[in-house]
């Protein structure tokens, strides 16, 4: 079965329907093993949430379902509802119930442990088709068992072509750039893992690729969050000899970059240089977002409604810049959804990451990926693309999956030193 988990998330970024064949297979065989009663007593029941949770869960439902009888579009709404936040909240489910695991011995790695080769499989490739659109002249398109009247709504959906930025496949410059942010925590975790040199060099060079892809992608948002996201990474996985090594490699490849491709660093420094500039895509966003805010003024308490926002947005936009979205996730899902819904939706998302001190490694190489996201979606909306909110809702499973193992752990032990404490007591009540 992990063998089919793996390789969903290895197709992952490429083709979603792939990832979710395997991971449909993967469900089927899960079904098989749990026919037999001894299998089903085996596995530990996993904790409810907190009340509170479930609660704030329940309500951002209620009213999003609500916002039906208020906004302009009510199929609109509801088919993005279902594409979107049931979908995504049947993945959680069923991932739950697939990475469930019997209660493991030494031997048996934690769930995210195992299925840690498939997101850094998934994210390298990513990386590597990215780096081909950037810099390779190569040119393919394949559309198969495409819906009439929708345009690239293709089962099989290849594209690949000569771009100015590292793009994915049928993937936004953006998206493939958040993608790879998150990715990185994982990587440095699997570095400071205790291994080969020749694995580690693997791992390094692949570490390489993903940064590479990562600037090419050109996604300022993606280099400040990912940035920020794996000093933290390397401060909590990596050795001090590590830190410095890879601090000395990465200065003797900004100096080669420099010599080799002073054109590219000219570009990346205008990028962040625009971050300041009111005339640049910075100051489109900061007028997108005035106009966001004039769309949640007026619908703050049932939002305009979900696939509502490109065909309302020139009504209330204060300039002629065109926008497909809010380019800040929080503002979108508030000006979407309605500020109570959301809000509570945010509670409850907190409330599932919690703190990372009761993780193990694994769990917070997942913890970090989400908070590198939440960092970038104060510029951007990443979270549409449904390979990345895959992604993000499978490591909020894997957090949740680690948290309840570490506590079952730490509970184990609590029990076998007060047994402990109590045998020495008897024994030395013989004497």
């Amino acid at each position: 079965m992990i063998a089919w988990l793996v390789l969903g998330l290895v197709l992952l970024p490429v083709s979603l329907l792939a990832a979710a064949l395997c991971w449909l297979l993967a469900a089927l065989w899960r079904a098989r093993q749990n026919t037999g009663a001894a299998s089903q007593r085996a596995r530990p029941p996993l904790k409810t949430l907190p009340l509170w949770i479930r609660r704030c869960l329940l309500g951002f439902g209620l009213l999003s379902l609500l916002s039906l009888l208020a906004v302009a579009r009510p199929e609109l709404h509801l088919a993005g509802w279902l594409g979107r936040y049931g979908l995504l909240s049947g993945l959680y489910l069923l991932s739950l119930w697939l990475l469930k695991q019997p209660a493991h011995s030494k031997s048996r790695p934690l769930p995210l442990q195992g299925l840690l080769p498939g997101l850094l499989g998934g994210s390298l490739l990513a990386a590597m088709i990215g780096l081909g659109n950037a810099l390779l002249n190569w040119s393919l398109v394949v559309q198969s068992l495409c819906w009439p009247g929708i345009e690239n709504a293709c089962l099989i959906y290849l594209y690949l072509a000569p771009e100015s930025r590292a793009t994915g496949l049928a993937m936004h410059s953006n998206v493939l750039g958040s993608l790879l942010a998150v990715s990185l925590p994982f990587w440095l975790l699997t570095l400071g893992a205790r291994q080969s040199l020749l694995r580690r060099l693997v791992v390094l060079l692949s570490l390489l690729c993903i940064v590479g892809a990562l600037i090419l992608t050109q996604s300022r948002a993606a280099w400040i969050s990912g940035a920020l996201g794996s000093l933290l990474a390397a401060r909590l996985f990596l050795s001090a000899s590590w830190r410095q090594g890879l601090a000395g490699t990465g200065l003797a490849g900004l100096g080669l970059s420099l010599w080799l491709w002073p054109a590219g660093w000219q570009l990346i420094s205008q990028r962040l240089l625009a971050l300041f500039h009111p005339l640049d895509s910075s100051g489109t966003r900061l007028q997108i977002w005035a106009s966001g805010l004039q769309m949640l003024r007026e619908s703050w308490a049932s939002g305009i409604g979900l696939l509502h926002f490109e065909w309302r947005y020139p009504a209330y936009a204060v300039s002629d810049v065109p926008a497909a979205h809010l380019h800040n996730s929080y503002l979108q899902s508030a000006v979407e959804s309605g500020l109570p819904a959301v809000l509570l939706l945010w509670a409850a998302l907190l409330g599932l990451l919690g703190s990372p001190r009761h993780l193990s490694p694994a769990g917070q190489a997942a913890w970090l990926s989400w908070g590198i996201w939440l960092l970038s979606a104060l510029a951007d909306c990443t979270f549409f693309d449904l390979r990345l909110s895959c992604w993000l809702v499978l490591c909020l499973v894997l957090i949740r999956l680690d948290r309840a193992q570490v506590q079952q752990w730490h509970t184990l032990k609590r029990q076998l030193g007060e047994e402990v404490r109590q045998a020495t007591e008897q024994a030395l009540g013989t004497f």
